[in-house]
């Protein structure tokens, strides 16, 4: 009785052990369509805040406005979308548009890119 005891707990708790299960051989669906993701900033700088944000290189820089008003808490029904400007860090003079794909996408690090988000109401 005891050696039945025994090994009928050997093969209940045998999961339990580590390295028991092969590895999965192909990568999962949703890892493989994910395609290329990349990490930026997005900086309010005159209120001294900042969010992270994956995007791939077909990001409009309207969708990562809209995504960083609700992130940063802008996103008031008051304040128009078109009056939020955006630009790269490195150049504050130009406002950028279009996709993120027509920058130089980077995997985050000192040299990644950063964006300012600027509230510039048309006069």
């Amino acid at each position: 009785m005891p050696l039945l005891a025994a090994a009928l707990c050997l093969v209940a708790f045998n999961t339990a052990f580590v390295g028991t299960k092969q590895p999965a051989l192909r990568s999962s669906r949703v890892a493989r369509q994910a395609g290329d993701v990349y990490e930026i900033f997005v900086t309010a700088s005159s209120v001294g805040m900042r969010t992270r944000m994956n995007v791939t290189p077909e990001t409009t820089i309207s969708s990562i406005v809209e995504d960083a008003r609700k992130s940063l808490g802008f996103d008031q029904a008051f304040l128009d979308s078109s009056d939020f400007k955006v630009y790269r860090k490195e150049d504050e003079s130009t406002p950028i548009s279009g996709k993120m794909g027509d920058m130089e996408l980077k995997p985050w690090g000192p040299e990644g890119i950063e964006l300012h988000v600027k509230y510039e109401p048309a006069v």
